[in-house]
């Protein structure tokens, strides 16, 4: 390769070999010479002529006894934009010449998180639309955190999952703006926000904390017949504006482990299988999804317990009739009854609900 000057130079000592590549969209780039044998020398060019990377191989070397050949130059997961790129390779000296090839190989770059969240007063996390390195951890200096117009320093960041969280040295006050910005590391060994595919995440400026919505208010829990030995239970509550979900939990009352099931925005949910008779507690928090993958952003806290007792308590044959300035409610018989509770509102009002007790008398 490094018997020819570049296309055109008959003057110059510097030989050479140029070749061209071309990204439509930022990228994570990778360029190694082959072949494995040949002490190389690497040069990355953006269109302007500025050095965006460069590498000059390995020298064979021995330590006690233990010896390493040559390695070609190589230049590893480097985050460029959109643009041009010349690559130039060449060897040590003039004398050493042969075939080689150069090899480019590219990933798309991971975008801006999905969402940034304040999940409580001293934690901010980045949500992205894909799973990250938890080996590859960036130092606190790289990112920016301004609350209402001050700076405030990060102390420390943790990589899992889809989420980098960031530790704040000083707790947020409620209602003061979180402002984040991510700058790329660019010194040699320092950890970067990484796909787990080793795509390298672009930097970001200025990105306003959300905070989590509230939890669901007004939880309403009534016993429903599931079957002839066991019970259910139907859930309703008030609706969370931002959400796109909720998560329900209930369990026994006294028990330890809660069980919980996904629901998109009907705010109504039904459980079945339960121990009939027995009284559960239950409770709701609003889910924020977004991305492609459909990740959880963030969640609002836990609304107040509600309970209720599980199983074929519903009466049967509801009937409901308008009458003048009042409405008839009329049910079947439920033999272990001892009385009846009638629970009613306006429409999408449900926080407005009223309580009404019938004394047992048969039917109702």
């Amino acid at each position: 390769m490094s018997s020819q000057r570049a296309p055109g130079d008959t003057v110059s000592m510097f030989y050479a070999r140029r070749h061209t590549f071309t990204l439509d969209a930022p990228a994570t780039v990778s360029v190694s010479v082959g072949p494995s044998s040949l002490r190389s020398y690497l040069v990355l060019t953006d269109s302007s002529g500025d050095v965006v990377g460069r590498d000059q191989g390995r020298d064979r070397y021995c330590n006690r006894g233990n010896c390493a050949y040559e390695e070609p130059a190589r230049l590893v997961h480097l985050l460029l934009a959109a643009g041009t790129y010349t690559v130039e390779a060449t060897t040590g000296s003039a004398e050493v010449t042969g075939d080689y090839s150069v090899n480019v190989r590219w990933w798309a770059a991971v975008y801006e998180p999905l969402s940034v969240v304040l999940v409580d007063s001293s934690t901010v996390e980045l949500v992205y639309d894909t799973v990250l390195d938890a080996t590859s951890v960036p130092p606190v200096g790289v990112f920016g955190v301004v609350v209402d117009g001050s700076t405030r320093a990060v102390s420390s960041v943790a990589v899992a999952g889809q989420v980098v969280s960031l530790s704040l040295s000083e707790p947020v006050s409620p209602g003061e703006s979180v402002v984040v910005t991510y700058t790329v590391p660019t010194a040699p060994g320092e950890g970067r926000i990484e796909a787990a595919s080793g795509s390298v995440a672009l930097g970001f400026a200025d990105r306003t904390a959300r905070v989590p919505p509230d939890a669901p208010s007004n939880v309403a829990v009534f016993s429903s017949a599931d079957g002839l030995t066991t019970g259910g239970l139907t859930v309703l509550w008030t609706a969370v504006d931002g959400s796109t979900g909720y998560e329900v939990q209930w369990r026994l009352r006294g028990g330890r482990v809660w069980q919980s099931a996904q629901t998109d925005l009907v705010q109504r949910f039904t459980v079945g299988g339960l121990v009939r008779g027995a009284i559960y507690d239950v409770q709701v928090r609003a889910v924020t999804t977004g991305g492609d993958s459909g990740h959880r952003l963030y969640v609002s806290g836990w609304s107040v317990l509600g309970s209720g007792i599980a199983g074929g308590w519903t009466p049967p044959s509801v009937a409901v009739t308008p009458a003048d300035g009042m409405l008839v409610v009329n049910w079947g018989d439920v033999p272990v009854a001892s009385g009846y509770e009638v629970v009613y509102w306006p429409e999408d009002h449900l926080s407005d609900r009223t309580r009404a007790v019938a004394v047992r008398d048969g039917n109702g």
